[in-house]
């Protein structure tokens, strides 16, 4: 009988290339895997082969995944509840009316891998490409999963794919401009502010931190430079900080011109107000919609 956490063996196997390579793995077969699924006793599947083998109606719970080979694997109807994949080779898999739950892929290979009517966070895959190198790998990857989950009515899920895209497009970007020297600084510049501003319009609190961040700075610059923003003789911090604040959302305009720098600075913050808030509202109902 074979101890928890250990497969009864196949076959042993080195795989010349690829994520595994010279790694000494055991081949294993469905029936296998599916008693693991069955068992409360297994935790970890750690150095398997299934290479082009088929499962179905299986509920993995609990289960880490460790330097395995499951390309070429078809899954069917297969449930992973909290479940962890570590340096797993999934190339060419295919998940098939498939469920993850609260699954994490780490260093892991999802090369041309389809997911067909399966639901899937892609924050999963956020920790799967160890390096930056690997940005076609991971483009490809949530290309597929953009268009799969949309296709499925998953719009909050292909969104987030979306998001993932473009981030490791900005990171292609780089890669051609420092690396290559085919591409341009500004392409690259141009996305990363893009980013950094709205997260690609799925992270709204970013926006809410640079408001934040504008109002602060602002209420210095008055506080400093142009302390006649404020007529009174106390003058604390928090009175520019309130000001600065009204004035970002055109609020606190004084009411008559008293001086260029006062009013530069108020058009200015004002101006960027218009923009940030014009920007918060549009990222805020695409996060919330359906």
């Amino acid at each position: 009988m074979a101890a928890p956490n250990q497969l009864q063996g196949g076959a042993v196997i080195r795989l010349p290339k690829g994520k595994l390579a010279g790694i000494e793995l055991r081949t294993t077969t469905d029936a296998e895997l599916r008693g693991i699924a069955q068992s409360t006793n297994h935790t970890e599947v750690a150095k398997v082969s299934f290479y082009g083998g088929n499962l179905a109606h299986a509920t993995f719970q609990g289960i880490k995944f460790i330097d395995s080979n499951l390309a070429r694997v078809a899954f069917e109807d297969v449930t992973f509840s909290r479940c962890k994949f570590e340096c797993v080779d999934l190339t060419r898999a295919s998940f098939k009316n498939c469920s993850f739950s609260d699954c994490r892929f780490v260093n892991c290979d999802p090369y041309y891998t389809s997911f067909e009517k399966t639901e899937i966070d892609p924050a999963a895959f956020r920790r799967c490409f160890a390096s930056h190198d690997e940005w076609n790998k991971a483009l490809l990857l949530f290309s597929v999963l953009r268009l799969q989950l949309k296709e499925m009515g998953e719009t909050r899920y292909s969104r987030m794919a979306e998001y993932w895209f473009r981030v490791w497009q900005r990171r292609r970007l780089y890669n051609r401009w420092r690396l290559k020297r085919v591409a341009g600084f500004g392409s690259w510049f141009g996305s990363l502010c893009l980013g950094a501003l709205t997260g690609y319009g799925e992270r709204p609190i970013y926006l809410a931190g640079w408001a934040l961040g504008v109002v602060t700075i602002m209420s210095r610059v008055y506080m400093a430079w142009i302390p006649e923003a404020l007529p009174t003789q106390t003058r604390h911090s928090t009175e520019f900080w309130y000001y600065s604040f009204r004035v970002f959302f055109g609020q606190g305009f004084t009411p008559q011109y008293s001086s260029a720098p006062l009013a530069i600075a108020q058009i200015g913050e004002f101006s960027v107000g218009l923009i940030m808030v014009a920007l918060l509202i549009g990222s805020v109902a695409r996060k919330l919609s359906p």
